[in-house]
């Protein structure tokens, strides 16, 4: 039993890692990269896990719409997708391999991929279901590299304007490379713990839209091969 749940924590996130790196056709990624950017995923869980502790966020209730939307924006969107955005600029956005624009989604949906197997597992063997597995890697998991992807996005538009010195635009890509993805993570949340029958119908529309948006991002950026 412990095996299956194993492979229904992991078999999402090689999955979507595979076809992130498969999308990189002109040159791939160093594995030693990767290697540290998964794991500054991981590490980037267990801080969102060690900052709950701390603050005493993960007994946080929310029955009201204000209390639900500070906890889905502010305590999980936010502060994971900050935590994100920060490991990945550190490891890996002064690096002379991110060269490409695809780069900075490869990079992005690795880290997000090291942060989603961590957590995956986590929930996983603590509540012992496989019902959950399946769900968390059909809904969570991936929703965790879609908001990667956009930050992925205008990571490589900050890292191109900085290559010409325009660090203004630079600073603005940078920006949205965090705000954007920390938006999307937290109406996906809001939606998903509002718990209505409405919350659950835009829940599910805006998943639709997630799809669909990363993966036209991810078609799109890794045919254009657009160097830095």
């Amino acid at each position: 039993m412990k095996i299956l749940l194993l492979y229904l924590a992991v078999l999402p996130s090689l999955f979507l890692g595979f076809y992130i790196y498969r999308k990189d056709h002109v040159e791939k990624e160093p594995f030693s990269l990767l290697f540290r950017v998964f794991i500054g995923g991981i590490l980037s869980g267990i801080i969102v896990i060690l900052l709950s502790i701390f603050f005493k966020t993960y007994h946080y209730e929310y029955q009201t719409i204000l209390q639900t939307f500070f906890y889905s924006f502010v305590i999980v969107g936010f502060t994971e997708e900050l935590i994100k955005f920060l490991m990945t600029y550190f490891i890996c956005y002064k690096d002379k391999a991110f060269n490409y624009h695809y780069d900075g989604i490869v990079y992005s949906c690795f880290l997000a991929l090291g942060f989603a197997t961590y957590e995956n597992i986590l929930y996983v063997f603590q509540y012992q279901d496989w019902v959950l597995a399946l769900y968390r890697g059909i809904l969570t998991v991936p929703a965790h590299v879609f908001f990667a992807c956009f930050m992925g996005y205008y990571l490589g538009l900050a890292k191109h304007y900085r290559r010409y010195h325009s660090y203004k635009k630079e600073r603005y890509y940078l920006a949205l490379s965090f705000l954007v993805p920390t938006v999307l993570h937290g109406f996906f949340d809001f939606c998903l713990f509002s718990g209505s029958k409405i919350s659950l119908l835009f829940f599910f529309l805006f998943l639709f839209f997630l799809y669909f948006a990363s993966f036209r991002k991810v078609q799109k950026i890794s045919k254009e091969a657009k160097h830095i």
